[in-house]
């Protein structure tokens, strides 16, 4: 019923201001969430999907909706622990000229309820830098590694992202406390720089274009993180266009001693050809995880 209405709307080019269903008794808080989510994903205007986004963050930040455990909108994604010591919510809509906006929340086991206040970055640039919730870069983070690590046993969030210039960006982070605030990113992945000296990162990123894919998987077995090689080449069909696209390599980040250090290449991981899937998230036909939108 609300796709349906949320259709009818968008196509008279018209906006009904949420006060007018606030005033029906039968109008759940949970309906307007499902609402807002809808117009902030899948409105044709920016104006109306920046307004559903300022209402959606509204609803996710009032503790007695988000204690109730809501059902969301497939776009946003919940990650929580075994230890149930938090809950992530992170989500992306569509801004103004191609580009993307991440916004997010946490909720604390304590009942602490924590917004994550985004700072446009530029995604090659983060490796080597630590955010709080208020300097946060942004990403929807679609999976949670089911153990901890180190001596402070710190989370590693697995995350997606992608710019305006048609490249997408898989995110490897730790996600750990400090007197009960989220710091991003930990100084424990280690390898070579160019020059051959060590070198020791806070997340990894990895680049790859709008038409590729870039798999991130974690082998519990080895402790071992492990992700497609990107290879870049110039597009024939495209002047001065550089493509990013796996080769049917992998690499990997091994986790010892309280530490991740790189491996370039793993063995036994050549094909003939790389692997390629469909554009995710390349336009409002689709969800998070790649597969179409309901209407």
């Amino acid at each position: 019923m609300l796709k349906r209405l949320l259709f009818h709307l968008s196509f008279i080019g018209l906006f009904v201001p949420s006060y007018v269903f606030c005033q029906s008794e039968s109008w759940l808080p949970t309906d307007s969430l499902d609402f807002w989510s809808d117009v902030m994903f899948n409105s044709k205007k920016y104006e109306y999907r920046n307004l559903g986004a300022q209402h959606v963050k509204d609803f996710l930040c009032r503790s007695q909706l988000i204690h109730s455990n809501p059902i969301l909108n497939p776009n946003i994604v919940k990650l929580m622990p075994t230890d149930q010591s938090f809950q992530l919510y992170t989500w992306q809509y569509e801004g103004q000229e191609g580009n993307w906006i991440y916004d997010g929340v946490m909720v604390l086991k304590s009942g602490a309820l924590i917004k994550l206040t985004r700072e446009e970055r530029d995604y090659e640039r983060i490796r080597f830098e630590t955010f709080n919730a208020d300097t946060w870069y942004g990403a929807v983070y679609f999976y949670l590694i089911p153990k901890t690590f180190g001596s402070d046993d710190h989370y590693i969030l697995i995350g997606f992202a992608q710019n305006g210039n048609n490249e997408k960006f898989k995110i490897v982070e730790p996600l750990s406390f400090v007197n009960g605030r989220p710091i991003f990113g930990k100084a424990e992945f280690i390898r070579l720089d160019e020059g051959n000296k060590k070198e020791i990162r806070n997340r990894i990123v990895i680049r790859y274009s709008q038409e590729a894919n870039c798999s991130v998987t974690f082998n519990e077995a080895e402790n071992q993180i492990v992700y497609d090689h990107i290879t870049s080449y110039e597009d024939p069909n495209a002047a001065n266009l550089i493509r990013f696209i796996p080769d049917g390599t992998y690499e990997a980040y091994d986790y010892k001693n309280g530490v991740w250090n790189y491996v370039e290449k793993l063995k036994n991981t050549e094909v003939k050809t790389p692997p390629r899937e469909h554009p995710i998230l390349d336009n409002k036909s689709k969800n998070i995880f790649g597969k179409p939108v309901k209407k």
